[in-house]
């Protein structure tokens, strides 16, 4: 189904307020505190005439200003937290990814603030704007190149049928056939989101994790699985391969909202 709004965009928010919040409180509570302690500084100012002036002066914000250090203090902690190796990464590492989407290499890079949740919000469906459903194309039914018959009149050329059981192809081909599938899909998916932004995977390690799950979705849409046979596995590849504007819509129902547009 369609997805409305940028469920990627939505954590971010949620982290940003999250954090905000986790300041304010800290704020609030040494605020708090300077108007409930009495601290006895005429110790210091009592040969002042404005010493007790100078007491609450020093009540009222120097505890709020420890607050606010503190806060900062605790969200640079809670960023330190949520990844762990982004301290280490100032030296600026590298990822890269193969044409094929098949190998990853690099070092360490400063980590965004992903986890598995960003992943899982990807898979939660979503009703369009217009409550309508994205057409996806049947893998059984798939439109083909109309064939003339012998009486002139135009016919659909069926895609080829699964094997049958006795003929089944041995499940670890199946299974190459499903994952060459997903490395098409997975690098797709990559051009789409880098185009205008640069490469995602060098500022955000997780991004090939992220394609890697909207590629499985885009699977599932489809009805990609393992009982479509080898040749309709094989017919998808050679689709996929052929024709690159094929998933580009429905890549797009995954992606967050070009700016400006």
């Amino acid at each position: 189904m369609a997805r409305k709004g940028n469920p990627i965009s939505v954590r971010r928010a949620i982290d940003i307020a999250i954090r905000f919040f986790i300041l304010c409180c800290v704020f609030t509570l040494f605020y708090s505190l300077s108007l409930v302690l009495d601290l006895d500084l005429t110790i210091y100012f009592g040969k002042l005439k404005s010493g007790r002036t100078i007491r609450h002066i020093l009540t009222m914000l120097g505890l709020p200003f420890l607050g606010i250090l503190v806060g900062f203090f605790i969200y640079g902690w809670e960023l330190k937290m949520m990844d762990p190796e982004g301290a280490a990464a100032s030296s600026g590492g590298s990822n890269s990814i193969s044409v094929g989407g098949r190998s990853e290499m690099g070092g360490s890079s400063r980590g965004s603030g992903w986890t598995s949740f960003d992943i899982n919000v990807l898979g939660e469906p979503f009703p369009n704007e217009e409550g309508e459903e994205v057409a996806q194309p049947d893998a059984q039914n798939a439109p083909a190149n109309p064939v003339a018959s012998p009486g002139g009149a135009q016919e659909q050329a069926p895609l080829p049928q699964a094997p049958a059981p006795a003929q089944e192809a041995h499940p670890a081909e199946v299974s190459e056939l499903k994952e060459e599938i997903k490395a098409l899909i997975r690098e797709q998916v990559r051009e789409e989101s880098e185009k205008g932004v640069g490469p995602l995977t060098k500022l955000f390690p997780e991004q090939r994790e992220i394609n890697s799950s909207v590629a499985l979705l885009i699977m599932e849409q489809l009805e990609i699985t393992s009982e479509i046979g080898v040749e309709n596995l094989r017919e998808w590849i050679s689709r996929i391969k052929e024709d690159k504007s094929l998933l580009k819509g429905l890549i797009g129902e995954y992606l967050p909202p070009k700016k400006g547009g």
